[in-house]
């Protein structure tokens, strides 16, 4: 059986150390030897054209892969349709989809209707960070304030002050 993982993270700032982890001890639990390992760091889960990911399709298209592992399948989609035709296109092929957080097993047809129902409820989510984020906004604007990060090279001052007294008590 080849195997291979998807693990993606959205931003730069997180790690994947944490799937790494789980499935890792999945492989090893349940007897798989090397896996190809496909991996997107920095990439929404919004868009499906991902590097790592184009490069699994390509791997299943090429019968090199059988079985996909993910931690958790908003991995792989946050939109209802594009997981599912994903999903599809991967059953359709013979490709058994394991999803590790969820300890499922989506072959079959049960397997793709829960895929399905799962797959709305990611895309329900995504709509609500949009709403809780555009309503932040509304209310930051309304306020007079700004919102989101500071600009690219507007790094705070430090008070001259404070540095002093910091470096006084022997602090950094």
């Amino acid at each position: 059986m080849r195997v291979a993982v998807y693990m993606r993270i959205s931003s730069k700032t997180q790690k994947t150390r944490s799937q790494r982890r789980e499935i890792e001890r999945y492989l090893a639990n349940n007897g798989y030897g090397e896996a190809l390992w496909f991996i997107d760091e920095g990439v929404s889960g919004a868009v499906m054209d991902r590097p790592a990911l184009d490069d699994l399709k390509r791997a299943i298209f090429l019968g090199e892969v059988d079985s996909v592992v993910v931690y958790s399948l908003d991995r792989l989609a946050r939109s209802a349709v594009e997981g599912m035709t994903l999903l599809a296109d991967w059953l359709k092929r013979g490709v058994r989809l394991v999803v590790l957080n969820m300890q499922i097993d989506f072959a079959g047809d049960v397997g793709q209707m829960v895929a399905s129902l799962l797959l709305h409820v990611a895309q329900m989510e995504r709509n609500r960070i949009r709403e809780r984020q555009a309503a932040g906004i509304a209310a930051a604007k309304a306020a007079g304030r700004s919102w989101g990060g500071r600009k690219p090279g507007s790094g705070r001052k430090a008070d001259p002050k404070r540095v002093s007294d910091l470096r006084n008590r022997g602090l950094t």
